[in-house]
């Protein structure tokens, strides 16, 4: 008895497993890093005034990551703003890191002018 229910069993769930639908296997998107530009509403600010920086790449799951030489960087994302210092007459070197979901990384870097 206990041999047919062992053999009912494994009928059951072979049925089951026959029956269910075999799911497609995840693809990754075919997308290769692209940083296409970095670009400022304004290349030469006075001390004390902001400007809008863009960037502008394509790719799979892309990250940013700003930094600056002095001043302050506003926000996250592709669009951020630069803050100059409130002291010294410089440039500021504005960079931007990208990140996709490969791990490959590329960055540009501007020079913004303050007076």
């Amino acid at each position: 008895m206990k041999q047919l229910q062992i053999i009912i069993f494994l009928v059951i769930a072979l049925a089951i497993y026959a029956c269910e639908k075999d799911s497609p296997p995840e693809e990754e998107p075919d997308q290769t890093l692209e940083f296409q530009s970095l670009i400022a509403d304004r290349d030469t600010i006075l001390t004390g005034e902001t400007t809008g920086i863009t960037a502008l790449a394509k790719g799979y799951q892309i990250t940013y990551h700003w930094s600056a030489s002095s001043g302050a960087i506003l926000g996250t994302g592709s669009r951020v703003t630069y803050a100059s210092a409130p002291c010294g007459c410089e440039g500021s070197r504005i960079s931007c890191q990208v990140i996709d979901g490969y791990e490959q990384t590329d960055t540009k870097t501007i020079i913004i002018v303050v007076q």
